[in-house]
C-alpha cells in the first residue's frame, strides 16, 4: 500500500550556492555519481536552508504552506535565478505503519488552503531516498569503498543530474539497499522533491 503525504514545504539555497560546500573530495566519498558538482536534497547538510521554519514543533521545521514563506520572504517569489528556492517535500508512504507515523506527526500541520489564492507551477525534480530524520541515504550516508563502487555499478543511471533518483520505483528499490547497508538509520523512506514556483 503505497500512498503521498505532503510533509510541507522548505525555502533552501539558491541552486548557484550549492558548489561552494561540495568539494572534489566530498563527492567522491558521498556520491553514486560524483560528477554532479552539488547534488539537491531533503537533507540539509546535502542541500542548506535559507531559513527553516521558527515555530519548531512543526516537524523538521518545515511550513505548512507556501503562503506562510511568501510572508516571512517576499524574494522567494521571483524568478531570479540567484533566489531562494522554495520545496515541496512528499513521503512515499510504503505500508500502515509508515502511514500512521507520519499521519500522526502531521496531524493537520499542512495548510493547503491558505494557498487558494496562489497560482503554483511545481517541478518534480526527483526522488531522494532518507531515513526519517531527512538524512539521506543518497548523498549523506558514507559507505564503504566496496559498497560505493557497487553501488556507482548498480544505480549511476538511476541518478538524475540532480543527484536524486528519476522515479518512485527506483527509488523505492534504492531505499531496501539503504536499509540494508546503513541499519543504523533505517527504516528509510522515499521523498518527493518538488521546486514550487509562484506564478504572477
Amino acid at each position: 500500500m503505497e500512498k503521498l503525504v505532503i510533509l510541507g514545504f522548505d525555502v533552501r539555497t539558491p541552486f548557484a550556492d550549492q558548489n561552494s560546500s561540495w568539494s572534489k573530495e566530498r563527492r567522491s566519498k558521498f556520491l553514486i555519481r560524483p560528477e554532479i558538482p552539488s547534488p539537491i536534497s531533503v537533507d540539509s547538510d546535502v542541500w542548506p536552508a535559507f531559513a527553516a521554519n521558527p515555530d519548531e514543533t512543526y516537524p523538521m521545521q518545515l511550513w505548512g504552506s507556501v503562503s506562510e514563506i511568501l510572508a516571512r520572504f517576499p524574494e522567494t517569489e521571483g524568478p531570479e535565478s540567484g533566489a531562494p528556492t522554495i520545496i515541496e517535500i512528499a513521503v512515499i508512504t510504503t505500508d500502515e505503519k509508515s502511514l500512521r507515523h507520519w499521519e500522526g506527526m502531521l496531524f493537520k500541520r499542512v495548510r493547503p488552503e491558505k494557498d487558494s489564492a496562489l497560482k503554483i507551477s511545481p517541478d518534480c525534480l526527483g526522488f531522494d531516498v532518507a531515513d526519517r530524520y531527512f538524512v539521506s541515504g543518497l548523498s549523506n550516508c558514507m559507505l564503504s569503498g566496496e559498497e560505493l563502487a557497487v553501488s556507482r555499478k548498480d544505480w549511476s543511471k538511476a541518478i538524475n543530474t540532480w543527484g536524486l533518483v528519476n522515479d518512485s520505483e527506483a527509488a523505492t528499490a534504492f531505499r531496501a539497499v539503504c536499509n540494508r547497508l546503513v541499519p543504523e538509520h533505517a527504516p528509510f523512506e522515499v521523498y518527493r522533491v518538488r521546486k514550487i514556483a509562484v506564478v504572477a
